[in-house]
């Protein structure tokens, strides 16, 4: 499935380098370096994935989230936060804002492109009873 997804991450290489791994597989994708600018293009590009950094200058990507979260267009978009913070309390946090996946840096690109697939592609069971 063709998904549009929007890389939001300060780090140029590593954004570039999920922006380029989501392209290897077909979905549209843009790139963004900071939180304004994201929600800036999310006006006219409404995306199915986001890869969020969580820490950025100027807006960090909890702030970003839940500003993102505001949208009712984005109500069906998977947030992924992807960070090298590895404690427990910003994994709540993000969790609390709103992010539905959680990983840290150096991130392994074909577990990323895995759980977008399999999160798009879960077939309710009682699709599957039926």
């Amino acid at each position: 499935m063709r998904e549009k997804v929007l890389v939001i991450d300060d780090d140029f290489a590593s954004g570039n380098t999920m922006k380029w791994a989501m392209e290897a597989m077909g979905h549209e994708v843009r790139s963004v370096q900071d939180g304004r600018s994201a929600l800036h293009e999310i006006r006219e590009f409404v995306p199915g994935v986001i890869l969020c950094d969580l820490k950025m200058p100027g807006m960090l990507g909890y702030e970003v989230c839940e500003k993102m979260k505001a949208d009712a267009r984005l109500k069906d978009t998977l947030f992924i936060a992807q960070t090298g913070l590895n404690s427990n309390q910003s994994k709540q946090r993000a969790l609390e804002v709103g992010f539905n996946y959680y990983l840290v840096k150096p991130i392994d690109v074909n577990a990323l492109l895995e759980l977008v697939y399999l999160e798009r592609e879960k077939t309710p069971l009682v699709a599957m009873i039926k």
